[in-house]
């Protein structure tokens, strides 16, 4: 009897917790895309897997650099063009590429 008190209490906790944490999950996921390229020496996972790096002159990005370059994508709609915008650009530079002063490469 006590065991499915306990399993009840326990439960009901669980379901008034778990809607809680879905916010702090978008918030998680939305700094990570901020500041993905700053960690790792410039190296998100995906990049690192790709062979690729993301660099401010000779230096690595950082965190400050990632979060001006990335803030493009998450604001809705404008995501969708800044993921286009590299291949009609030139350079083939994003615009946070732009704003950043920042760039791509290989190694």
């Amino acid at each position: 009897l006590t065991i499915a008190i306990i399993a009840a209490i326990v439960g009901d906790f669980l379901n008034m917790l778990i809607p809680l944490l879905y916010p702090l999950i978008a918030l998680l996921q939305i700094v990570y895309i901020l500041i993905r390229d700053g960690l790792n020496k410039g190296r998100s996972y995906g990049k690192a897997v790709m062979g690729l790096k993301v660099v401010k002159g000779d230096f690595p990005c950082s965190i400050k650099d990632s979060i001006l370059r990335n803030l493009p994508i998450i604001i809705p709609f404008f995501g969708f063009i800044e993921i286009l915008i590299p291949l009609v650009d030139k350079e083939g530079k994003r615009i946070g590429d732009r704003i950043a002063n920042t760039q791509t490469i290989t190694g």
